[in-house]
C-alpha cells in the first residue's frame, strides 16, 4: 500500500509534498489506528447498547476519517485532495487484487495442463 499511496500522491498532490517516508507513515499509522479501533470496539461493551452492525459502521467511519486526516496532514493538502488520494488508492488496490488473482489463476491453469 505504501508504494501505491506514494505514486498516487505524486499524481494528485505533487512531488514536493509526497515522499516515500510520508507514504509509509500514513500506511503504518492508518493500520495501527485501525487495529486500536478494532480492539476498542471489541473490548468495550458498546455492542450491548447498540447492535454489532452499528458499531461496525461507526468503526469503519472512524477509520476512514482518521485515514483522510493522516493523508491531509502528511501530504499537506485539503480535504478534497485527501479524498481524491484515498479514492485513487482504493481503485489501484482493487486493480492490484484483480491482476494478482488473474496471474494466480493463470499459474494454476498452466500447472494443471502440465499434469
Amino acid at each position: 500500500m505504501t508504494l501505491i499511496l506514494h505514486f498516487v500522491g505524486l499524481a494528485v498532490v505533487g512531488g514536493e509534498k509526497t515522499k516515500i517516508s510520508r507514504a509509509f507513515a500514513i500506511a503504518f499509522l492508518g493500520a495501527f489506528v485501525n487495529f486500536v479501533l478494532t480492539l476498542l470496539f471489541i473490548l468495550l461493551p458498546i455492542s450491548v447498547v447498540f447492535s454489532w452492525e452499528y458499531t461496525l459502521v461507526f468503526r469503519v467511519f472512524l477509520s476512514i476519517v482518521v485515514l483522510l486526516a493522516l493523508i491531509r496532514s502528511f501530504y499537506k493538502t485539503r480535504w478534497l485532495g485527501a479524498i481524491a488520494v484515498a479514492v485513487l488508492v482504493l481503485v489501484m488496490l482493487v486493480l492490484e487484487l484483480f491482476v494478482k488473482d488473474f496471474l494466480l489463476s493463470l499459474k494454476i491453469v498452466l500447472i494443471l495442463q502440465l499434469l
